[in-house]
């Protein structure tokens, strides 16, 4: 018994010293959920089901068995205490494995409950039934139907049901095709050409008659008859229309001819031929010819012809012996006299009192004066005695130093005329020019004033010769006179002096100002190119005022005061002077005239039309049309003749086509040829009429 004891209590005493030896009896050895004692003293730690050990090996998180490859289910995974469990999607079940999923047929069991017809649509069972059958509001039974009321049984038009099935009628005006279900218009035209003499269209599921080209339509509707095509429009043209089998002709009235287009008219000029009927001077007045005479002609009542008018019967014309001559007269005198040199009075013959002068004027052009040895002949002022001493010839002023004129100088037979640019006029000397001034009521005068006495306001008098300009719109008042430039100045305003002139051009303040030497111009002798006062304007042409800069020239092409602007269609050289003589459209070259044809024609002034075989600018470009295919003379574009079609007119016209560039449709009916050319219809035995569409039979019988 003691023994037994000392034996328990060593085994109880073991049993505390092992317990006090294992590592996971305090704080579970460190672990977060198992722990189990390995080797001596050290632990190991676990986790339960649906746990795994983190890195430090002592925690523990919750483990997904579906995050590897789905857990290996089908479908659908599901965690669960650390094991995936499998299920499956909607009509899919889960095999025996229980992973995998089969799809599941839902009219596999009683048809899918239909009565006819079970259909599997995305797992779902869609019932149908049979023909002539339709499926109840259940989605599953289904009842007989009359046939017609689905879809009209399959009929394009009319259903019928017959028992189990259903017959196909089409409505008027049309015909079944050989499925029985489907109908088809009836074309009008086809039977007997629907009536029509010569074309029938289908409009608005009517046969409708027409009639070729030079044809009307009777009341009938039907029937066609010819007509003139001179009636409609006058046939195109413009005065006379007259009609052959294929076309028109314009013809013009008496005194017009026809233009190039063949169907307008332009006017005869009446003189033109045979001289209007006159017998001497025809003019075109108002369309008509009117006719006049030479000198010493009348015009005879037929208001054609001329007669002589006899002058002698005047009694007026010679002082002594009157002879008529045709359209003149011709004066002598008695004997002793001799005809003055007006070739109408007479002098008498004194051989030693006859001046030398009276006989032809001695032979001068002008003036004639007596000398010792015969005439002297002399000029007027403005002429030149040539070196024959008796003709004259006029004197060119403007040559020599322009004339004395400020501007421009222009000759005259005898004398010249000085003008003024714009914005200048002319002075009282009639040669020297000044600007004008819009304030003033009158310019101002420039140059020597007259030796003459001067009242300002009846108080202030002066007598003096002045020099230099006078300014007319000067304020007068009690003290002052006339203003006129201080000696040294000149120019308007007296703005100028001798040192403001110009390129070495002389100056004479008190009398001309600056006088340029050749090759320089204007107040202040500015070089070519440049204008103004101080001559620092620069011209914007070839050619300007040197006072105002305007352009006295414009180069091809351009006009305007500064040649800024283009010249205006129909207008081309310097200042668009000259007006374009082209023709067809035409435009012309702003600088030199040229004419820039259009295409289809050519010629200096475009007036031709491109000859046959070309076309294109300047009708450069040769045709190629075919079979007697013309090309338009601008595009090229081949119109074929009749019978023939196709870009260069190659092909023939295909069956059923005619007539040129094959447009139009033949109607020849019960297989009849048609001339591709005309379009006529060559009937068979049994058929006749312009389409080929009446038996022969019948009209016989």
């Amino acid at each position: 018994m003691e023994e037994k004891n000392i034996s328990l209590k060593g085994t109880i005493f073991a049993n505390i010293q092992e317990r006090k030896l294992d590592p996971c009896s305090e704080a579970n050895g460190g672990c977060e959920q198992l722990c189990y004692r390995s080797s001596g003293a050290s632990v190991r730690c676990d986790c339960l089901p649906g746990y795994v050990l983190n890195e430090d090996l002592k925690t523990c998180r919750e483990y997904d068995p579906c995050s590897h490859k789905n857990g290996g289910c089908d479908h659908i995974c599901h965690p669960h205490e650390g094991i995936s469990v499998c299920s499956c999607r909607e009509h899919y079940v889960l095999e025996a494995d229980g992973t995998t999923c089969r799809k599941v047929d839902p009219c596999a069991q009683n048809n899918g409950g239909c009565d006819h017809i079970c259909r599997s649509t995305d797992g779902l069972a869609v019932c149908e039934c049979n023909p002539l059958y339709a499926l109840g509001v259940d989605g599953k039974s289904c009842e007989k139907v009359d046939p017609c009321s689905l879809d009209n049984g399959g009929c394009s038009q009319v259903c019928h049901s017959e028992e189990d099935s259903v017959r196909c009628e089409c409505r008027k005006g049309y015909t079944l095709q050989k499925d029985g279900t489907s109908c088809e218009k009836i074309d009008p035209c086809s039977r007997k050409n629907g009536g029509c003499d010569h074309i029938c269209r289908v409009v608005k599921e009517k046969a409708s008659c027409e009639c070729h080209e030079g044809y009307a339509l009777k009341s009938d509707g039907k029937t066609c008859k010819k007509v003139d095509p001179c009636l409609r429009n006058n046939g195109g043209c413009e005065q006379i229309c007259l009609s052959s089998e294929v076309s028109v002709i314009c013809a013009c009235r008496e005194g017009y001819t026809l233009r190039k287009d063949k169907t307008t008219c332009e006017r005869i000029d009446p003189c033109s031929i045979e001289n209007g009927g006159c017998e001497h001077v025809c003019t075109w007045v108002n369309d008509f010819a009117q006719c006049s005479c030479n000198p010493g002609y009348t015009l005879s009542e037929d208001r054609k012809s001329c007669r002589d008018v006899n002058e002698c019967e005047e009694n007026t014309r010679c002082e002594h012996i009157c002879r008529n001559t045709p359209g003149s007269f011709e004066c002598s005198c008695k004997s002793g006299y001799e005809l003055a040199p007006d070739n109408a009075k007479c002098y008498r013959v004194v051989e030693e009192l006859i001046s030398y002068c009276v006989k032809g004027n001695g032979g001068c052009d002008q003036k004639c004066r007596e000398g010792d040895r015969g005439p002297l002949c002399s000029c007027f002022q403005g002429y030149r005695l040539r070196k024959d001493g008796k003709t004259c010839d006029d004197v060119n002023e403007c040559k020599k130093e322009n004339g004395g004129c400020d501007h421009e100088c222009t000759n005259t037979p005898g004398s010249y005329v000085c003008s003024c640019f714009p914005g200048f006029f002319l002075l009282d000397d009639q040669r020297k020019c000044d600007v004008k001034e819009d304030d003033s009521d009158f310019g101002p005068v420039r140059g020597d004033l007259p030796e003459v006495e001067y009242a300002v306001n009846k108080q202030k008098m002066i007598r003096k010769k002045l020099h230099g300009t006078a300014l007319g719109d000067a304020p007068l008042s009690n003290e002052t006179a006339l203003q006129t430039c201080i000696s040294g100045f000149f120019g308007g305003n007296c703005s100028y002096t001798c040192d403001d002139c110009k390129n070495r051009a002389k100056c004479r303040a008190d009398k001309t100002g600056c006088a340029c030497r050749p090759g320089y111009t204007g107040i202040l002798c500015c070089e070519e190119g440049t204008f103004g006062v101080r001559c620092e304007g620069k011209c914007k042409c070839p050619k300007c005022d040197s006072v105002t800069g305007l352009c006295l020239e414009c180069p091809p092409g351009r006009r305007g005061s500064h040649c800024r602007e283009k010249c205006s269609p129909g207008r081309f050289g310097p200042h668009c002077k000259h007006r374009c003589r082209c023709e067809n459209g035409a435009s012309c070259d702003p600088q030199n005239g040229t004419c820039l044809c259009r295409p289809g024609f050519t010629g200096a002034r475009c007036e031709h039309a491109c000859p046959a075989g070309w076309y294109g600018e300047r009708c450069s470009i040769p045709c190629h049309c075919l079979n007697g295919g013309r090309c338009t003379p601008n595009t090229g574009e081949c119109q074929c003749q009749a019978g023939y079609m196709g870009a260069l007119c190659e092909q023939a016209c295909p069956p059923k086509r005619f007539g040129p560039n094959c447009t139009f449709r033949c109607h020849c009916r019960h297989g009849a040829h048609c001339d591709a050319l005309s379009g006529r219809c060559k009937c068979s035995a049994s058929w006749t009429g312009s389409a080929c569409h009446v038996r022969t039979d019948v009209k016989s019988s």
